[in-house]
């Protein structure tokens, strides 16, 4: 994927839309993006990775001319500020879909930290929980139904 590209094509599209009176007269407008800001709604966005992670990420930040993000061996660090400056940290397995989500203060201490685990195991106990319950609803059917049949007699 050419992301400049398509970065610069969003930038152009927020200026037009900015632009428009009609759409100024309803208060809507489109924030233009930087590489940073681009390639923090990308990964926020949950889009995968491809291998090796490490390369890509860093070619991606190349081509974005990101400034407060870098990038070791599968994890990539943006640097952000709201009322303080603090880090986030994305990890990705090798499978290139995000595995980890840590947020740090400019003191490296621990603010906030996901991990995605998906065990295949989930899948079997959902599917075993709905079975459960569509058992359940159905039994409870057939005692209900036998249960006004044998009233009336």
């Amino acid at each position: 994927m050419d992301f400049q590209s398509i970065l610069s094509d969003y930038n152009d599209f927020a200026a037009v839309v900015n632009n428009d009176t009609a759409l100024q007269a309803i208060n809507f407008s489109v924030p233009i993006l930087s590489g940073d800001d681009f390639l923090w709604h990308f990964i926020l966005d949950r889009y995968v990775m491809v291998n090796p992670i490490n390369n890509y990420l860093t070619e991606v930040i190349n081509m974005l001319e990101c400034e407060n993000v870098s990038v070791h061996e599968n994890k990539i660090t943006f640097m952000r500020f709201g009322e303080k400056a603090y880090n986030v940290e994305f990890t990705y397995n090798s499978r290139g879909s995000l595995d980890t989500i840590i947020v740090k203060d400019n003191n490296s201490n621990l603010i906030y930290k996901i991990t995605s685990t998906n065990p295949k195991f989930v899948v079997f106990i959902i599917i075993g929980i709905c079975s459960v319950a569509t058992l359940g609803l159905i039994s409870f059917s057939f005692y209900r139904k036998r249960r006004l049949n044998f009233s009336r007699r």
